[in-house]
């Protein structure tokens, strides 16, 4: 088999196994949905929710786990790189928190909120399940697997597209679905420029982390934030090197098209 047939299999297995895995999300929720009470403790769905982090995003990204694709930048990993990437995801949520809030009173559905902990133990817990976690397994599947195997098959902006899209819809917040579309656009931005996978991660545990003790920011630091953010943006995207171009073939296209609808329909159900 060709080196080109091979990165097309790996493409397809990838988006086979997205189109079950966001199946099974579907149904796993639902399921848990009806046996579950409502007035579950909440650290109890946290351990819930770190379980099935680890199965439906771990597993998969440890099974497909693949190389740094050579159509992404390189950039030796420092101490400033990642606190350039530590920076960049407080500004992030400091440039999302008020579009979240904004996207909510127009939906008149807030972003669902946790309950503050109230021991340090509890305040541990949410670190782990909500930041942690998330950070290491979501950036290991979406941008360790997802997009080295796109860029690999297709165009450069097709894979950035596709990845942003696939990271946003499956977390299945309709409140949250902007915040998501622009940083998860952000982390996979940063792992193509940089090639180096601990900066996104980074990047997803501090923005996460700061959910938890975030208490807003001046309207002036607001701005600031976000011209920095598209600055930043806007560079990455002028210096991303060159690279011979690519086109997604089209069995490629319809099955991203049908995990996209199916993510779609936990909106429709929630």
């Amino acid at each position: 088999m060709t080196r080109a047939g091979r990165k097309t299999d790996a493409a397809t297995t990838l988006l086979m196994v997205l189109l079950i895995l966001t199946a099974a999300k579907l149904l796993l929720e639902r399921l848990l949905a009806l046996m579950l009470p409502h007035d579950l403790h909440q650290n109890t769905r946290l351990l819930l929710s770190m379980a099935q982090e680890a199965l439906l995003i771990g597993l998969p990204a440890l099974l497909m786990r693949r190389g740094r694709s050579a159509r992404t930048g390189t950039m030796r990993l420092s101490i400033g790189l990642l606190l350039c990437a530590a920076v960049l995801g407080l500004a992030m949520r400091a440039l999302v928190t008020p579009l979240t809030q904004l996207w909510g009173k127009f939906l008149s559905a807030p972003e669902r909120q946790i309950a503050a902990a109230d021991s340090a133990d509890e305040w541990y817990l949410q670190l782990l399940a909500l930041a942690v976690l998330p950070a290491v397994l979501e950036e290991a599947l979406f941008r360790g697997v997802v997009l080295q195997t796109l860029l690999d098959s297709g165009s450069r902006f097709g894979a950035w597209l596709l990845t942003t899209l696939f990271f946003s819809l499956l977390h299945g917040n309709l409140a949250a679905l902007p915040a998501h579309l622009l940083f998860g656009g952000a982390l996979t931005l940063a792992e193509m420029r940089t090639g180096n996978l601990l900066v996104p991660m980074v990047m997803h545990a501090v923005y996460n982390a700061s959910a938890l003790f975030w208490r807003g920011m001046s309207a002036w630091w607001l701005i600031f934030c976000g011209a920095a953010v598209l600055a930043l943006g806007i560079w990455a995207l002028m210096t991303l090197p060159r690279t011979a171009k690519m086109r997604m073939k089209r069995g490629h296209i319809m099955l991203s098209a049908a995990i996209l609808l199916l993510m779609a329909v936990q909106y429709l159900l929630g």
